[in-house]
């Protein structure tokens, strides 16, 4: 976790749904998930243990439907 810079929440229209993803910055690398697959809510535990994470992003990633509504959920202070 020490090496994660910046977590981000957003949707992805799938024309029926919306697929919520997770795009995870760190210092060399950067991954993606998304709500589909089986380690999600892995992904989820880690992040929301990040100091100063913010517990409120699925409702600002929500709504409205169908729009990207990129949200930052944490970002490392240096």
């Amino acid at each position: 976790p020490e090496a994660i810079q910046q977590v981000a929440f957003f949707k992805r229209d799938q024309i029926t749904t919306d697929l919520i993803c997770c795009e995870i910055i760190a210092r060399d690398e950067t991954w993606f998930f998304h709500e589909e697959q089986p380690e999600w809510s892995d992904v989820l535990e880690l992040v929301q243990q990040l100091p100063g994470f913010d517990d409120e992003w699925l409702s600002k990633v929500m709504l409205p439907p169908f729009a990207e509504n990129r949200t930052i959920a944490f970002e490392r202070r240096s």
